[in-house]
């Protein structure tokens, strides 16, 4: 048993514990329900933070595979809309700079937190702050932009897959910093 499952199962029997007054068969199908969500929810975080490495690498196809067919993203505060697969990859792999640049000594590291997530079923909807750090030519790295994500999911074929996805940009941190996808 994988120590995620584990960690998932004590969750459910601590949950299942303040319930503990129903009948049996009623709290197995309610710790069941409990652990099948809670193994959801570390499914979509865990592929948030995959999205994290993927737009940090430019890495257009394992970002574009994180959405349905038809999935739209939103960023620029609503002025940047890709919608479908192929779009979004070519937006993500557009964000490569050319061998030799200036921009290619730039690194850019995305991070998400406070991610509220909220699962019916098949579907989900994700709330969540992003922060990007970035250093430029070797320098100290500083906090470059921060903002919010707004998700709609869908589950298919056991995988959670972002139908939408909108990135709103909060704040930047100067003119000159890294536009913030």
């Amino acid at each position: 048993m994988s120590k995620l499952a584990i960690a998932l199962a004590m969750s459910a029997m601590a949950l299942g514990l303040a319930v503990s007054a129903a009948p049996a068969p009623a709290r197995a199908q309610s710790e069941a329900a409990t652990v099948r969500q809670l193994y959801d929810k570390e499914l979509i975080l865990d592929m948030m933070a995959r999205y994290c490495f993927a737009l940090d690498d430019a890495d257009g196809a394992t970002y574009a595979a994180m959405f349905t067919q038809d999935g739209v993203l939103i960023s620029g505060n609503g002025a940047n809309v890709q919608k479908g697969r192929a779009a979004i990859k070519a937006y993500v792999d557009g964000r490569k700079p050319a061998p030799g640049a200036p921009s290619a000594a730039r690194i850019n590291r995305h991070a998400f937190h406070n991610a509220v997530v909220d699962i019916n079923g098949d579907r989900a909807t994700v709330r969540a702050y992003w922060t990007t750090t970035s250093s430029a030519g070797g320098g100290a790295p500083a906090l470059a932009s921060m903002g919010r994500y707004q998700d709609t999911l869908v589950k298919r074929n056991g995988k959670w897959l972002w139908t939408e996805r909108r990135i709103t940009t909060d704040m930047t941190a100067a003119p000159a910093a890294a536009p913030a996808r």
